[in-house]
This record gives C-alpha cells, sequence and structure tokens, in this order.
C-alpha cells in the first residue's frame, strides 16, 4: 500500500477505498483464473472495467468543465483511453 500523502483530501481518500474494495471484491478472487483463461471469459469482467475507466473519464471532463483538471489526470484519462483502444484492437 502506498504511504498516506497529505495531498490527498477526503474525497480522494474515498475514492481510493473503493476502488481497493471493488478489486478486493471484483478483481482478486479470479485473478488467476483469468490469466489462465481465453478471453471470452473475461468479457463480464472487462466491462466491470471500462465502467470504472469510464467513470475516471467523466470525472476528468467534470474538472475540466470546472477549470480544475490538472495535467496529471488529463494525462492518465488519456493514457486509459489509449490502452483500452490498442487492447480491444488486438482482439
Amino acid at each position: 500500500m502506498l504511504p498516506y500523502r497529505a495531498v490527498y483530501d477526503e474525497e480522494h481518500q474515498q475514492f481510493r477505498e473503493s476502488v481497493r474494495r471493488f478489486a478486493a471484491a471484483k478483481i482478486a478472487p479470479d485473478f488467476q483464473r483469468w490469466e489462465a483463461s481465453s478471453i471470452i471469459d473475461r468479457i463480464p469482467d472487462l466491462k466491470s472495467d471500462l465502467a470504472v475507466g469510464w467513470a475516471y473519464v467523466d470525472q476528468c471532463l467534470r474538472e475540466h468543465i470546472n477549470q480544475e483538471l490538472t495535467t496529471y489526470a488529463a494525462s492518465t484519462a488519456k493514457l486509459w483511453i489509449v490502452r483500452w483502444h490498442e487492447f480491444v484492437g488486438q482482439r
């Protein structure tokens, strides 16, 4: 786990905790099986991954509209979108 950083506010901490709970409940239990299986077995889980990613992109769009978007958040969202396009294109 990463150490606590004072730059994180309460909302950020809550978001991190929700991602941890999601990963523990939806990713960790089946991780070994996913590594050994084909992409067909992962389609429902990919949908969940996409939902989390698009929620982040939506958050970045809201921040952009409010002129609060940081360079880090913008580049992270862009990287996420590019990686998913590459991933889907390879399938």
